[in-house]
């Protein structure tokens, strides 16, 4: 995903923990419990490969503008930065269908769940992507 947000100094946007990242540990990450692991935060610097964000009383980080807005760090990214809890929203649903339609085309079970015309249909779904 190539995401490039136009984002201002003071601008609201939303940094969401990452699914199965160390902060994500012992949180309950489904989309009825959003509130827990989004939080609201605001645009404090921009620079040409960071954009500086704090979200609470204590909270700052830095997200790569060159790294899907991912928290700058040495190790694996906790955070990410998004504009708004929509965007996180449409991306998580759409995970969570491709992981669905992904299990229907892996394993042992080869093309018999599908008709041709079905497989048409799907192969000119994913044909519009190209």
């Amino acid at each position: 995903m190539d995401r490039k947000l136009d984002l201002k100094v003071g601008q609201k946007v939303v940094v969401t923990i990452i699914k199965r990242s160390n902060a994500s540990r012992h949180k309950d990450m489904s989309l009825e419990n959003i509130d827990n692991w989004c939080f609201d935060g605001e645009v404090t610097k921009i620079g040409r490969k960071y954009i500086t964000v704090k979200w609470d009383k204590w909270s700052e980080e830095q997200f790569s503008i060159e790294n899907d807005y991912n928290n700058k760090t040495d190790y694996s990214c906790d955070y990410k930065l998004y504009l708004n809890k929509e965007e996180i929203i449409k991306e998580r649903k759409a995970d969570e269908l491709y992981n669905e339609i992904k299990t229907h085309f892996s394993g042992w079970g080869g093309n018999e769940n599908f008709s041709l015309d079905q497989l048409e249909r799907i192969i000119n779904i994913i044909n519009e992507n190209k």
